[in-house]
């Protein structure tokens, strides 16, 4: 086959099949079926008024060579306004449980496991620098709020080797409350 023919080949492959137009997906679309996007997740047991809990996210070494994008993460609240703030280069006297990752293409989850590792429940925690931030919910008792954001103004590149923390923590004055949150992030060789 030339070249030319083998072009030809990958732009039809490209088009939709219903008006030809070409099908473009963006990156975490992408990511996701090349089995370079994982999800890992939990909830922070039940939150008192004002109350906080951790989990740790370490980034790998540069020579691991992937970077960890971290995209728009889940967050949902049971009954109270739920802050989450992202912190890097925190200090963690003790890191927590590790949690698996889960490669978001099921197809490839024993050929592509993620570098980077969870940990959820850390203790003893001095925040680094904080990076991203929102907050969920209504401080309704008994309301089901949720949340979350989307879009590329979201994505944060991690530094290599860097202690990353996601803070959870319950704004109200009187009200428990649970948080349930769900990272996404994807590895890939470039980033810096």
């Amino acid at each position: 086959m030339s070249a030319v023919e083998r072009v030809a080949e990958i732009l039809d492959e490209a088009q939709d099949g219903f008006d030809k137009f070409l099908a473009v997906s963006d990156n975490d679309h992408k990511y996701v079926h090349c089995g370079m996007g994982f999800v890992n997740g939990g909830n922070t047991g039940s939150l008192s008024a004002g109350a906080t809990y951790y989990a740790s996210f370490v980034t790998p070494p540069a020579s691991s060579g992937v970077y960890v994008h971290l995209r728009p993460s889940q967050l949902a609240s049971t009954a109270n306004i739920l802050l989450m703030q992202v912190h890097e280069g925190s200090t963690v006297g003790s890191l927590g449980t590790a949690n698996a990752s889960i490669n978001c293409n099921r197809n490839r989850q024993a050929s592509n496991v993620p570098k980077s590792i969870v940990y959820l429940g850390s203790g003893t925690v001095t925040d680094g620098v904080l990076i991203q931030q929102f907050a969920v919910g209504s401080g309704g008792s008994g309301s089901g709020n949720s949340g979350g954001a989307v879009g590329a103004v979201q994505e944060r590149v991690l530094k290599p080797s860097t202690i990353y923390t996601f803070k959870f923590t319950n704004v109200g004055s009187s009200t428990a409350t649970t948080g349930y949150f769900e990272m996404f992030f994807y590895e890939e060789g470039k980033g810096a």
